[in-house]
């Protein structure tokens, strides 16, 4: 089990993984109650740090708890409710399920040897769901008192801490707060995993998408030139960063450091090395980007319409959506198609229209997606419809309020109104 755990603490999951099952199985041939109970417990454990979750860890972890009361170890036990709350909050039909676990969970981690430490999981498990349930005050409230019991718990420094941290960020409002929230826990987890750990590229991640877009690429780009140095070999992580960072350059303007970052992370798209995976939705958007800047249209489209084919017709997968049809609707033009291409940008500015006021960040991709809109009538000669002239206004009034991180986005804006011909004048 210690074998194991540090293998995690090292990044390397799917070896701890493997381990864990070991030893899941090796424990069921003893036939020792605590011993079966705890093996349980720490496969599930890294299991939830697996992107993609099917399921089976809620299953799993109710065995561990079950295990947990069996072998009279309540700490086990109330510690893997307290995680079961957390894989149920990932399931979006699971939340009320996850909230009802609350008394119980609290009960147990106040029952056990370390009860502050487990009653700061819980709180903080809690506030995921509310999270999830897309209730940021309710979340706010159970982050704040869960980040108060680890710091006195187990130290200010702890990682536990740090993931506290970064969850209040997430249900906080933009600002200088939540930027020190961030950085504290960017801190944190470099100072006790160092710069190259999955771990620490994850709390980058959530840092770039929660701060300024203009810092973003400052805070991603020594984690993903530390993955290229330290862990070559983990190609899911280096393609995700890859993948953040031209996001974000991209919707800043900075196309070269765009195509870069896709060009590198889409040819590490198709790796055929053992282990985790990209999801459909990353690679495909990789390869998309990525073809705007080499000219493989036709083998990006086929690949993000096989992606979109994937995705489910859920409220949760909207945003994803809107990504691929705006990278699909870019391709298309590019390759020649301009009719495909509008039908995509309309769905795509309708879904980001439609999650904006709940995700602010999203405006930056909707000003670029109606901007795309307006080229695809342009292709077809429809440059001067109100559709269009709206869809124009709409772009250039989000660049022209964003302040100065967009100004090579409204200066290319205010380009392609003069390039159209716009008769009036369009925006503020």
């Amino acid at each position: 089990m210690t074998q194991a755990q540090v293998l995690a603490r090292s990044g390397r999951l799917p070896d701890a993984l493997a381990r864990a099952h070991e030893i899941v199985t090796a424990s069921e041939a003893l036939d020792y109650p605590p011993v079966r109970a705890e093996a349980l417990l720490l496969r599930s454990k890294l299991e939830l740090h697996l992107p993609d979750q099917t399921g089976e860890e809620v299953d799993r972890l109710t065995r561990a708890i079950s295990a947990g009361f069996e072998a009279r170890v309540d700490a086990i036990a109330a510690e893997a409710l307290a995680l079961r709350i957390y894989a149920l909050a990932r399931q979006p039909d699971q939340v009320a399920r996850a909230l009802a676990d609350e008394p119980l969970a609290l009960a147990l981690a106040d029952r056990s040897p370390t009860p502050a430490a487990l009653r700061g999981l819980v709180l903080n498990n809690i506030g995921t769901a509310y999270l999830a349930r897309q209730e940021p005050a309710q979340a706010r409230r159970y982050f704040t008192e869960a980040l108060a019991v680890r710091e006195v718990a187990l130290g200010s420094e702890d990682l536990e801490v740090a993931y506290a941290l970064v969850n209040l960020a997430l249900a906080s409002e933009p600002g200088p707060e939540r930027e020190r929230l961030l950085a504290r826990a960017v801190a944190i987890f470099e100072l006790a995993l160092g710069p190259a750990h999955p771990e620490t590229i994850e709390g980058r991640l959530a840092a770039a998408h929660l701060a300024d877009f203009a810092a973003g690429p400052g805070l991603l780009r020594p984690g993903c030139a530390a993955l290229d140095r330290f862990l070559p070999g983990d190609v899911v992580g280096r393609a995700r960063c890859l993948l953040y960072l031209g996001r974000l350059a991209l919707e800043l303007g900075d196309d070269d450091e765009a195509e870069l970052a896709f060009v590198a992370g889409a040819a590490l798209v198709d790796d055929v090395r053992a282990g985790p995976r990209l999801t459909d939705h990353e690679a495909a958007a990789l390869v998309g980007y990525a073809a705007l800047g080499t000219g493989a249209h036709e083998a990006a489209i086929r690949r993000i319409e096989a992606a979109l084919g994937q995705l489910p017709e859920a409220w949760w997968s909207r945003a994803d959506a809107a990504e691929l049809r705006s990278i699909l609707g870019h391709n298309l033009l590019a390759a020649g198609r301009p009719e495909e291409a509008r039908g995509n940008f309309v769905t795509a500015v309708a879904d980001y229209a439609g999650l904006v006021d709940s995700e602010p960040r999203l405006g930056a991709a909707l000003a670029r997606t109606r901007r795309g809109l307006v080229e695809a009538w342009v292709a077809l000669d429809l440059a001067r419809t109100p559709e269009a002239r709206a869809s124009l206004a709409a772009s250039l009034g989000f660049y022209r309020s964003a302040g100065p991180s967009f100004a090579r986005q409204l200066a290319r804006t205010e380009r392609f109104v003069a390039q159209t011909g716009t008769p009036t004048a369009i925006g503020p």
